[in-house]
């Protein structure tokens, strides 16, 4: 990519449209919405408003609406608000980001491809998921679930190409992190204010991927290395007492979810933060009291329920029904070994085809199994890749950054946080189904992003290359 940094302004035969002129336009919009309501249904006036502004944003500063859209993504306020639902806003602002990235791109002349493995192997995936539209078992639901993939692949080539300076950097994982926290926040909230005749609360967040409790325990284990090693980076005191603030509320998210599958990716993810950490004795000590202390607080009903996660599986149903859904997901493979049954057509072919029940359950409650028989040997390769090149990116940029000298900076931070993420998401997911959620598409372009932020410093700093083997070589050469 150039190094030049193109203007992220909105250029209409060579001048500028100012702030102020776009806001007048919002006013102006939200003006005649009013004034409409006498003659046009109020939900369709409330639409097109809530559209027409959030296209003038996201077309005006596509960085802005790059954080609406995680807004909107984490929020779910289409799942609050049931009448927005007909709206689609993530693909609505998705596509409006991606118009004004267009017209930015093509006003400047900069390439629109971002040289990386993990968008070549994301666009593999995303070809699997519409090849098997032709052979699915439900062609509807496979065609909505390519759509949905299609645009976490476009976000994930806007995140790597608008995120482009250490300050947007900043600013965008902010905005996650403060997403992470406040979802967090709200399901404590809920859990203190239930209850259950059977001592157990499981707790979980609002629609989508964070609508069930392992999920949503999935989507914590992914935020905490980012907070965890903000809080060791080069950051004022107060933010990294409330780094440390945010990170126990994950923590005690993830137990108040009542998630074995969540508690394992959990301790996953605590081995691999006190691993790779410099001062290991201190971040073992560190984590091991927090975790001492959430788990001393935990319910008796949460304590049963974690222990049971070594015993038999005789009587335990959620157990059962896994192991059923297992093998259904094994003869799915089985008969359709290529390209699968379809893009999330598992429960479809399962309740239709393989003798499963809705009553009961629902997913293949493992990302690896759900690849296997929804996408087949196609999808399977590919979602592989992608997990490849996420933990690649994160080791050797780290490692660089570390050797030229840059390992407490906040970028820094960010890589190293990129490989307990992935791995997080990938135990975890191996009890859950979030192949389509945003999580790995979020994790990949992070990568790709961080590398492109640092390539300058790294650039200037690493004068004398290190003696390495070939294929060494080679792979430094493919990650820079």
């Amino acid at each position: 990519m150039r190094e030049r940094r193109p203007d992220l302004s909105l250029n209409i035969a060579d001048t500028h449209v100012p702030g102020w002129m776009v806001g007048l336009g919002v006013v102006g919009v939200c003006f005649i919405g009013g004034l409409s309501l006498a003659w046009i249904p109020p939900d369709l006036v409330l639409g097109l408003t809530i559209i027409g502004v959030l296209a003038a944003i996201s077309v005006r500063w596509p960085y802005a609406g790059l954080i609406m859209y995680m807004c909107m993504e984490y929020l779910r306020p289409t799942e609050r608000l049931p009448v927005l639902a007909p709206l689609h806003l993530t693909r609505v602002v998705a596509m409006f980001v991606l118009i004004g990235w267009l017209w930015r791109r093509r006003r400047d002349g900069y390439d629109l491809w971002v040289r990386a493995p993990e968008n070549t192997a994301v666009l593999l995936f995303l070809s699997a998921a519409g090849a098997s539209v032709l052979f699915a078992f439900w062609k509807a639901i496979a065609f909505d679930t390519t759509i949905d993939v299609a645009r976490m692949a476009v976000v994930l080539i806007l995140i790597e190409t608008i995120v482009n300076t250490p300050k947007r950097m900043a600013g965008f994982m902010l905005t996650f992190v403060l997403l992470n926290v406040f979802v967090s926040a709200e399901q404590l909230i809920h859990y203190a204010t239930s209850s259950s005749s059977g001592g157990l609360v499981r707790a979980a967040g609002q629609g989508a991927f964070l609508g069930e409790d392992g999920d949503f325990a999935l989507a914590m284990c992914v935020a905490l290395p980012f907070v965890y090693y903000l809080a060791w980076s080069k950051i004022s005191p107060a933010l990294r007492v409330l780094s440390g603030i945010a990170g126990i509320m994950m923590l005690c998210s993830i137990m108040a979810t009542g998630s074995r599958g969540g508690v394992v990716g959990l301790l996953a993810v605590l081995f691999a933060l006190a691993l790779r950490s410099k001062r290991r004795l201190l971040a073992a000590v560190a984590i091991f009291a927090a975790i001492s202390v959430v788990w001393m607080l935990s319910p008796t009903a949460y304590k049963s329920r974690v222990a049971t996660i070594s015993s038999s599986h005789e009587r335990d149903l959620t157990a059962q029904s896994r192991m059923i859904s297992w093998r259904a997901a094994r003869e799915m493979f089985a008969d359709h070994p290529l390209l699968g049954v379809g893009a999330g057509n598992f429960m479809s072919a399962f309740v239709g085809r393989y003798g499963g029940a809705y009553s009961w359950s629902r997913t293949a409650h493992n990302v690896f199994y759900q690849t296997a028989a929804e996408l087949g040997i196609c999808g399977l390769v590919t979602f592989a890749a992608m997990l490849l090149c996420a933990f690649g990116r994160s080791l050797t940029l780290n490692a660089r950054l570390v050797r030229a000298g840059l390992g407490d900076t906040p970028v820094a931070a960010y890589s190293a946080a990129l490989f307990p993420a992935v791995l997080g998401f990938l135990v975890s997911g191996s009890f859950q189904t979030p192949l389509y959620y945003p999580h790995i598409y979020l994790l990949a372009a992070l990568g790709v992003a961080l590398n492109n932020i640092a390539a300058p410093a790294l650039k200037e700093r690493e004068a004398v290359e290190v003696p390495q083997t070939k294929w060494k070589k080679r792979l430094a050469q493919q990650y820079r």
